[in-house]
């Protein structure tokens, strides 16, 4: 759907709820810029979300469930804080991360919008928010899942299933960490009838 130039990679973040448009992010070879766009699938256009991004880097856009904000991350303040924005965009901007051991980085809403996740120190943070009337947000809540490793411009590697009970996470091979669990391998029986029947045996008694 969008066509990079030479030396630009696209790579998508985020689907709005009406699945009419989507948010994605470039990315220039080796240079640290990176700039935050929404493709309209009716329009066929791309249009960059934030005004003026030549001094910080924009990335990892995540529309809110009810497709009326976008929070992203950016470096405009030295280091990755993550933000959220009206959409379409108004000019307003709320920070909702200050601070932290690292980038604050890989923003997710919650399904019912009143949470807003991310990624700091390698540890998931939550943060409880409303968008009506207004935008108002509490501090961060630090929760027991640690052990991501990600770049800050790499794909997120966590997500929350519909009912917003789990929380599905992406660790490396052996990682130790407090949410770890042990190793279970997966097999596969065929014939599992026979199988069966050799370790119960059946007849008249």
């Amino acid at each position: 759907m969008t066509k990079a130039e030479d030396g630009i990679a696209h790579f998508p973040s985020s689907w709005a709820p009406n699945s009419q448009r989507f948010a994605f992010y470039a990315f220039k070879g080796s240079v640290a810029k990176v700039t935050l766009w929404t493709y309209s699938l009716q329009d066929k256009k791309a249009a960059l979300f934030v005004a003026d991004p030549s001094t910080a880097s924009q990335a990892a856009g995540e529309f809110s469930p009810d497709g009326r904000w976008l929070a992203y991350q950016s470096n405009e303040t030295g280091r990755y804080e993550v933000y959220a924005q009206p959409f379409p965009a108004t000019g307003a901007k709320f920070q909702i991360t200050r601070g932290g051991s690292t980038d604050n980085h890989h923003p997710l809403w919650s399904p019912d919008g009143k949470e807003l996740f991310y990624v700091n120190d390698g540890r998931l943070f939550s943060v409880a928010i409303q968008t009506q009337p207004g935008l108002t947000f509490a501090n961060p809540v630090p929760l027991p899942i640690t052990g991501f490793t990600q770049a800050v411009t790499t794909a997120r590697q966590y997500d929350i299933t519909p009912d917003g009970k789990q929380f599905i996470v992406v660790l490396p091979p052996g990682q130790g960490t407090g949410n770890a669990r042990p190793t279970v391998p997966i097999q596969i029986v065929l014939n599992w009838f026979e199988d069966l029947k050799q370790r119960v045996p059946t007849g008249k008694h």
